[in-house]
């Protein structure tokens, strides 16, 4: 590529679509963590409740609550949607480091082709 002003307007034109499509996930990225984190409570509660109802001695409950498959896959669905979350800024830093780049891109193309004019 040649960085010439149309491909740089394009490159940032698209970067900036794209910054916007990944800004627009981020609520229901947030929601589906909310509700995984509300999930796993709901069920970690419920299995320690179980526990003491069956008289399991309580210093190894949280030991077996969170070793229950249910609860287990509840605490990995919330610690998947987190991580989701953190990609997602990822790559909402990433577009915003594309369009800066993009911006210098034509700030220089900008004074070269002024530099051309005065001498040319």
């Amino acid at each position: 590529m040649k960085n010439t002003p149309m491909e740089i307007e394009q490159g940032m034109i698209q970067s900036n679509i794209k910054l916007q499509a990944a800004i627009e996930e981020i609520p229901e990225l947030v929601n589906n963590k909310a509700n995984a984190e509300r999930d796993y409570e709901i069920a970690l509660s419920h299995k320690i409740l179980e526990l003491k109802t069956n008289g399991n001695p309580i210093t190894i409950i949280p030991k077996l609550a969170a070793g229950d498959k249910v609860v287990s896959e509840l605490k990995f669905q919330m610690n998947l949607a987190a991580e989701l979350i953190k990609i997602q800024y990822a790559k909402i830093k990433s577009f915003e480091t594309a369009i800066n780049s993009y911006q210098s891109m034509h700030a220089l193309r900008r004074i070269e082709y002024q530099k051309a004019s005065i001498t040319g």
